[in-house]
């Protein structure tokens, strides 16, 4: 059921932001930023043509005592709202009866995508919501065009719950998915009332204590990294330690036909070690269970760099390099940006998967279509 909540009195402090109630006195700041095309469009809503515009919905911002504005200490500048929003269909989702919960929905100004702030802003408002004032759970939404607000909701441990069209403000009906965040102190186990629910445990693979073991260890999922033709990825956490976890799976590919894949996969790996290529380290295979671990790589992909809006260009001679590298032992790699994640401003390949090198096949011939927000990109953001 909707949670009480009252945004009156609360200030919330990260490193960098402050969250507080808006004031009559940001609507120059909530104009600057809503009024910037793509702004209010990735939310749903179209962006401002006015101050005016932009002051009608201050007053109902200060009104209805939800939304928090999102401020840049270096500069006191609003740059943003996350809003504690009552989620609909209450009647109907009876998992959360007896439960308390609200919906999150936030924007940021375009400067500042792309910065961790929005991670940053709702991670320590879910703590307020969950440690302060005692929720059990929480919702947020997105669309499937925006990757970005996808990648907030999973760094902050929301798990996908429904897949639904969104009907937006513009009158636009987008698929999305409606993303789920319990409160972990309370191990709540929901009912859920849909047969279309997403359940936590993605592709049955996860035990009911919430791990997988490999090898008869016990590695604690804490979120789903993805999901890609060969296998089902996820951050786990073995003795405080981070790392990746591979579960593959066998489930049809359209495009690409496999053999052996774990063996496939530990052959590719040593292939492309011997290259020189950066990639994480191999940790431990279970080969009856199909399940690999891998040094856990933290940081955004090239994908989030180039979906954001931000240029990649500064990481084209990296990945030439690599490229060189695979090809001087007869080797291409999966150059598509998700593979491909900054740490320390280097990159890492941190797919497993490499093939005899094919012309075709090859960065400059294939990868860079992907590399810029090109209409091949844009294309895949749209189909994705």
């Amino acid at each position: 059921m909707n949670a009480e909540f009252d945004v009156t009195n609360v200030i919330l402090e990260t490193e960098r932001l402050i969250l507080r109630p808006w004031r009559k006195s940001d609507v120059e700041d909530l104009f600057a930023y809503a009024s910037v095309p793509g702004v209010g469009e990735r939310a749903g809503w179209r962006h401002h043509e006015s101050i005016e515009e932009s002051y009608q919905i201050l007053l109902k911002f200060i009104e209805e005592k939800k939304t928090f504005a999102i401020v840049d200490k270096h500069n006191d500048k609003v740059i943003g709202s996350l809003g504690v929003e009552k989620y609909s269909l209450e009647d109907k989702l009876t998992e959360f009866d007896g439960y308390r919960g609200r919906e999150l929905g936030y924007v940021l100004a375009k400067d500042y995508w792309g910065y961790g702030y929005m991670p940053e802003a709702v991670k320590v408002v879910i703590d307020y919501l969950f440690d302060t004032l005692d929720y059990d759970f929480l919702l947020c939404g997105h669309y499937d065009i925006n990757h970005p607000s996808r990648r907030v909701q999973e760094k902050c441990g929301f798990l996908p719950y429904r897949k639904l069209v969104f009907k937006t403000q513009l009158g636009i009906q987008q698929p999305g998915f409606l993303m789920l965040l319990p409160n972990k102190k309370k191990n709540i186990e929901f009912n859920f009332s849909h047969p279309e629910t997403l359940v936590r445990r993605w592709g049955g693979y996860i035990d009911d204590d919430g791990t997988i073991k490999v090898n008869g260890a016990a590695y604690r999922v804490l979120r789903l990294l993805g999901k890609g033709k060969g296998g089902y990825s996820y951050l786990a956490e073995k003795d405080g330690r981070h790392a990746r976890l591979k579960q593959i799976h066998h489930e049809p590919c359209s495009y690409y036909s496999f053999g052996d894949k774990i063996e496939a996969e530990r052959k590719d790996y040593e292939r492309i070690f011997a290259t020189g290529i950066r990639i994480p380290k191999m940790l431990d295979v279970d080969t009856k269970n199909e399940r690999i671990i891998k040094e856990y790589i933290d940081g955004e992909t090239v994908f989030d760099v180039i979906a954001s809006g931000r240029s990649a260009d500064a990481f084209l001679p990296q990945i030439r390099e690599m490229a060189a590298l695979a090809k001087a032992k007869g080797l291409n790699i999966d150059y598509f940006p998700t593979n491909f994640v900054i740490r320390d401003g280097l990159i890492y390949y941190i797919d497993y998967e490499c093939n005899d090198f094919m012309d075709e096949w090859s960065f400059e011939n294939w990868g860079v279509k992907y590399w810029s927000y090109t209409p091949e990109f844009e294309a895949y953001l749209k189909h994705h």
